[in-house]
């Protein structure tokens, strides 16, 4: 898993989001290895993190949201604070996760965790964002976990 996240973030086109991105890793780390997967209820389960926090959760799918006038910057600072939130604030992360995402992007997560399962794996959405003053680095994927994962451990 942590292959794949870290190769991830170096494909990246842009090198300066990079180093950004690798400062979630940590807290990402810390909260897959404490997360009791077997009492994960939901069909979508996701591990998002900043460079200050992270939280796993588990949903029955995406929130259906219609049009929305938000700002992608306002978005995004309530999805980071919602992570970094001691408080229960899962609603508030899948929320923005998916207005972040978009149709486009819930689509391909979708069709990703389709495969995934029929390859006999488990999905989890990983998000990680960094947002500074006037920009925001936002990464997500989904990759495969094993379905009998009693307890996360990452190598």
């Amino acid at each position: 898993m942590l292959d794949a996240v870290t190769a991830l973030i170096e494909s990246v086109d842009d090198i300066t989001v990079r180093p950004r991105l690798r400062k979630c890793l940590p807290f990402l780390w810390q909260a897959i290895a404490t997360w009791d997967a077997s009492a994960a209820s939901g069909k979508l389960v996701i591990a998002a993190a900043t460079p200050k926090a992270a939280v796993v959760l588990a949903a029955e799918g995406w929130p259906e949201i219609g049009a929305t006038t938000l700002k992608t910057s306002d978005v995004a600072l309530a999805l980071s604070a919602a992570i970094e939130s001691k408080g229960d604030e899962g609603d508030t992360v899948l929320t923005g996760l998916t207005v972040m995402l978009g149709k486009v992007g819930i689509a391909a997560q979708a069709q990703d965790a389709a495969q995934i399962i029929e390859d006999g794996m488990r999905p989890l959405v990983v998000a990680l964002l960094e947002r500074q003053p006037k920009s925001v680095a936002l990464l997500v994927t989904t990759i495969a976990i094993p379905l009998d994962a009693d307890g996360v451990t990452v190598h």
